[in-house]
């Protein structure tokens, strides 16, 4: 998707809870797993650091978003 003035880069982790966490068994998905979405790709890897996703480390996801969908998520 070309960048235009209808697009944001939005910056995307997924990350999974610990089992004893309040919050195990939860998410969208019931496993745990949980989407944090940010603007700052700086803010994002700052998240992610301490952050697993099935026991691998999280990572950092960047893609090109409509304007539209990013300010249904926050991130606009």
């Amino acid at each position: 998707m070309a960048r235009n003035a209808r697009t944001v880069m939005v910056h995307t982790v997924l990350w999974q809870v610990d089992d004893d966490h309040p919050q195990a068994g939860g998410g969208p998905a019931g496993d745990g797993s949980f989407t944090r979405r940010f603007r700052s790709k700086e803010d994002a890897e700052a998240f992610a650091v301490d952050k697993e996703y099935f026991g691998h480390p999280a990572e950092v996801d960047s893609s090109e978003t409509p304007l539209h969908i990013a300010q249904r998520w926050g991130c606009a």
